[in-house]
């Protein structure tokens, strides 16, 4: 699909954002009534595309999401920030970005899986050295 075609396309899903259901309805069939079959079939590819990669951003916000899940309310005792800036090099924001899927650059922030294995062993060392602490005061 050309450019010119996508930026239509692309402005008739965002003026749809305002609309009710069956407005949007009427206005893609008003949209697509002056499209050739060509022009159709490659909307109907594009749509498809963008979907697909909708539902792959999901995912990984939903993966994303779910670290944070894992947690299960750990982070409450936890000092993210000085976790993050000691294990990762990084700011408070930027280990909440990931744990929340904000997005950042126009994508969901997440981690990689080389920092899902930092994060597990900072856990890990967290709670070897509180271990150390409790049989030290017992």
């Amino acid at each position: 699909m050309n450019t010119k075609l996508k930026k239509e396309f692309d402005e008739l899903l965002l003026s749809g954002q305002t609309l009710t259901e069956k407005e949007f309805e009427t206005k893609v069939d008003n949209f697509l009534a002056n499209k050739s079959e060509v022009e159709k079939d490659a909307f109907s590819e594009y749509f498809i595309e963008i979907s697909t990669q909708k539902m792959q951003q999901y995912k990984d916000t939903s993966d994303e999401i779910s670290v944070l899940k894992q947690l299960d309310g750990i982070e409450e005792y936890i000092n993210l920030s000085k976790l993050s800036q000691s294990y990762f090099g990084k700011t408070k924001s930027w280990i909440y970005q990931r744990l929340h899927g904000y997005m950042v650059h126009g994508k969901p922030a997440k981690f990689t899986d080389t920092e899902k294995k930092t994060l597990s062993e900072a856990l890990l060392n967290l709670s070897e050295n509180l271990r150390n602490v409790a049989l030290k005061i017992a």
